[in-house]
């Protein structure tokens, strides 16, 4: 097989998944210059830049490189992401989120008779996009753009037009959609840069037009590179935004969708996030349940929902170029320049680690917690049951190393699974405390849409009709 013209070696196997994931000297850079030309329009004065850049993505850049510091797009895009997501920067962004979506779920027109909404997902797809983005970005984006959602879920909706280079009229909406929302990300630019002071930023280095520190720290260290305009660094964020829901988003539904439609589940989950209300110390002007988001997030039964639904809803590929020399990878050796591929799904859904003992009588097509949870008083599993209780079980994801990896692994893991993770907890834990759901058609038949196929988590096939009513909680 051949990528770029180039040849393309397929890793298949735990062993082999493993090592390839523990390389440092593979790069999905190639990919990523190759998206953010064809989905997110980046001008081809910037794109040179990336053409030119062999520095690598470490600190060290490559021996053989005469890139520029300032121009080392990789390295310095790279690190800048993953300071904000590994480090305090996730921290202060998950506390925005939190105080955005409670409030935002709070204040939903729902009160206590039933209301019927005729798509679960638009609730996902306008109301906690909007909290995620504005936590991201500070409301001043969708403020002045309300438009600037529904073109982001459009461009989604599209993404493979654009990367196949669809002709624009043959794929008019995707592309007016793409170019309204990078005008949308110049404009909010534009807009922070004429109104920033630095008397605005508060104790963790936000400000209400920039939104967070990560983006005016970007917007310099663009603006230091060469063939960097506002064009090119409003395509670089709006690919970061479109990153940054794209998956997580999805995700959310499914595992909320999974905790409503089982009553036992349900029951399993609310008993847990009840254990971790917090009753006083409230944040003035918050409205709705506050949890500790640190217990939340290691509560066993909403871990094992969000692990399977990774497993069953990531469907793609990891894509990687050896850019250097030749690297080894268990007796193999992959020459440079070439692709190295290799994919979640076939791990995610082989029988031979889902469906052993206890697990016997769940297929692996079958979304099923048990899966992730062991009993606490001996090896044997234990089933879920409405009187199991946190207390009795543990969740593990040792059974499934190496073969369980949404997120990549290694080197390569997605540096936004954390904030993923409280993100995903949070909403279902919200929802679940806040209201009842019930499904009006029949859920079993939904599947998964191949839209966006190989970007990972996929969404569902069709509409999903809910009648929602607000319950009568303490909280």
């Amino acid at each position: 097989m051949s990528i770029f013209g180039q040849g393309i070696y397929l890793i298949q196997g735990t062993a082999n998944i493993v090592a390839t994931l523990r390389q440092r000297d593979l790069s999905a850079f190639t990919l990523h210059e190759y998206i953010l030309r064809h989905v997110f329009g980046l001008p081809l004065e910037a794109l040179r830049t990336y053409e030119a850049d062999d520095s690598g993505g470490d600190i060290t850049p490559n021996v053989h490189s005469g890139v520029e510091p300032r121009n080392r797009v990789e390295f310095h895009t790279i690190g800048s992401v993953r300071r904000y997501l590994h480090g305090p920067g996730v921290t202060h962004l998950s506390r925005t989120f939190e105080n955005d979506i409670t409030n935002r779920l709070f204040y939903l027109p729902i009160g206590g008779d039933w209301v019927r909404r005729d798509d679960f997902l638009d609730l996902f797809n306008k109301e906690i996009t909007r909290s995620v983005i504005d936590s991201l970005c500070g409301k001043h984006l969708t403020q002045q753009h309300p438009g600037f959602i529904d073109n982001l879920w459009e461009l989604d909706n599209g993404v493979w037009k654009l990367l196949l280079r669809f002709p624009r009229f043959l794929a008019h909406g995707t592309y007016a959609a793409r170019d309204s929302a990078i005008l949308a990300i110049r404009d909010w630019h534009s807009s922070a840069a004429g109104n920033f002071d630095p008397v605005y930023i508060d104790e963790v280095g936000n400000d209400p037009f920039w939104g967070s520190q990560f983006f005016r720290d970007r917007q310099k260290m663009f603006q230091d590179m060469d063939g960097f305009n506002a064009d090119a660094i409003a395509s670089q964020d709006l690919a970061f935004v479109w990153g940054a829901i794209n998956n997580v988003i999805a995700t959310a539904f499914w595992v909320t969708l999974e905790v409503f439609r089982g009553s036992i589940l349900l029951g399993l989950i609310r008993s847990e996030v009840r254990s971790c209300l917090i009753y006083s110390e409230k944040t003035p002007g918050i409205r709705g349940p506050t949890f500790d988001i640190t217990r939340l997030v290691q509560q066993s039964f909403l871990q094992a929902a969000y692990a399977e639904t990774l497993r069953l809803r990531v469907n793609g590929f990891f894509l990687w170029r050896v850019p250097h020399h030749d690297i080894d990878i268990r007796g193999w050796q992959i020459r440079q320049n070439h692709y190295v591929a290799t994919s979640p799904t076939p791990g995610h859904m082989d029988p031979t680690i889902w469906c052993t003992d206890d697990n016997a009588g769940h297929p692996v097509e079958e979304f099923y917690v048990g899966r992730w949870v062991k009993s606490m008083s001996s090896p044997a599993g234990l089933p879920v049951k409405s009187d199991t209780s946190s207390a009795q079980v543990q969740f593990t994801t040792e059974f499934a190393r190496g073969a369980w990896i949404p997120f990549g692994g290694g080197y390569h893991s997605c540096p936004g699974r954390r904030f993923a993770k409280i993100m995903v907890a949070l909403t279902a834990a919200l929802l679940v405390t806040m209201y009842d759901c019930e499904f009006l058609s029949n859920v079993e038949e939904v599947g998964m849409s191949m839209r966006t196929f190989g970007f990972g988590t996929l969404g569902p096939d069709r509409k999903v009709p809910v009648r929602m009513r607000r319950r009568v909680t303490s909280a």
